[in-house]
């Protein structure tokens, strides 16, 4: 029978989880709380201080971790700038703690850490129902759906998308027509950034330029390609993903940079990331992201922009839900964080990046 009473809630800081994962030293973390690849992206991250929190986790009578949930620190060029908030990154607690108060104990342990400057985006239901009772304001942002494939097997479904693989085939010679390159790159430059800050009207946040350059260097997951021999992973938020690629590129046309996306290849799901472009230029970029997925084994594309979404529609681009699949994704923020409701999210904001 679980021992509801005899907990203890530790904070460690980015110092710690460095001495853990780089040298090795027993100082109560592990494999179960925090997987090594979101721990080295999170020791790489360069808004954090040493001294910063990183880790809330709760352990119980018999010394065992029971339940943790993590942040990491910001700065952002827009909203707030030169002021560092804490992305909530992962929240978890076995199941025989659960109802007890010991979620409430431990987020608020987090929060108090890093001065009620807590944010999370794309937070479970009941994350965010505890968000709220200690709190923070909770707002929605809609995600649009595209389904290419499904699990389904049946007859019916095979043909249908037989159907769809040739009406997007259409679509995909027509779009290759258009007058434009990629040019796929594994780092933003300074002239991409520039790029990117002249066309973030719309944004909610402002990345800065080495939080961009952090992503694309130090992933939350890393591909495993379906080993057989792949070790069990005791954390809930693993580090390994069957198939893992993430893709920057430059939209170009007559020597202009018309564009700059980001995709993030999750297993058979694209997400796209970021998405910037000259107002007058957007068909050429969509067209770059389309053709880029049509050309990829692809089962689902999410995405932020209702642009993009509206773009698929007017081509004629063919999906398998007869629907259109628009999902509500959260974001917490303080009380007393001023946001802006015309102004709209990128997919990679928060922890969504993986």
């Amino acid at each position: 029978m679980a021992d509801y009473e005899n907990f203890r809630y530790r904070l460690f800081c980015i110092s710690d989880l460095e001495d853990w994962l780089l040298h090795n030293k027993e100082n109560g973390l592990s494999a179960k709380v925090i997987a090594r690849p979101r721990a080295l992206a999170f020791v790489n991250n360069p808004c954090a201080k040493k001294d910063d929190p990183v880790l809330s986790i709760v352990f119980n009578s018999k010394d065992e971790p029971v339940g943790y949930t993590g942040v990491f620190a910001e700065e952002w060029l827009k909203p707030y700038p030169n002021e560092i908030y804490f992305w909530g990154s992962t929240q978890w607690l076995d199941t025989p703690y659960r109802g007890k108060g010991v979620s409430w104990n431990m987020m608020w342990q987090i929060k108090e850490a890093v001065n009620q400057k807590y944010i999370a985006s794309d937070s479970t239901i009941a994350s965010c129902k505890l968000d709220k009772k200690q709190g923070s304001d909770i707002i929605y942002y809609p995600k649009y759906k595209w389904r290419f494939k499904s699990k389904n097997n049946s007859l019916k479904t095979i043909v249908k998308e037989w159907l769809i693989r040739k009406q997007n085939s259409k679509v995909l010679e027509k779009l290759k027509e258009l007058d434009y390159c990629n040019r796929y790159v594994n780092y933003v430059d300074d002239m991409t950034y520039d790029f990117i800050k002249s066309h973030c009207n719309n944004d909610l946040f402002l990345r800065k330029q080495e939080i961009f350059n952090w992503q694309l260097r130090y992933p939350f997951v890393l591909p495993n390609e379906n080993d057989a021999k792949l070790e069990t992973e005791a954390c809930k938020f693993g580090g390994y993903v069957n198939k893992y690629k993430i893709q920057a590129v430059q939209v170009w046309s007559h020597n202009e940079l018309c564009g700059f996306y980001m995709l993030n290849h999750i297993d058979n799901v694209c997400k796209v990331q970021y998405l910037y472009f000259i107002e007058g230029k957007e068909r050429l970029v969509f067209s770059s992201i389309l053709c880029n997925i049509l050309q990829q084994d692809v089962d689902s594309l999410h995405t932020f922009s209702h642009e993009l979404f509206d773009f698929f529609q007017e081509i004629g681009l063919s999906k398998l839900n007869r629907h259109d699949i628009v999902e509500q994704v959260s974001l917490t923020i303080p009380n007393d964080f001023v946001v802006n409701p015309n102004l709209r999210l990128q997919g990679g904001d928060g922890d969504m990046f993986t």
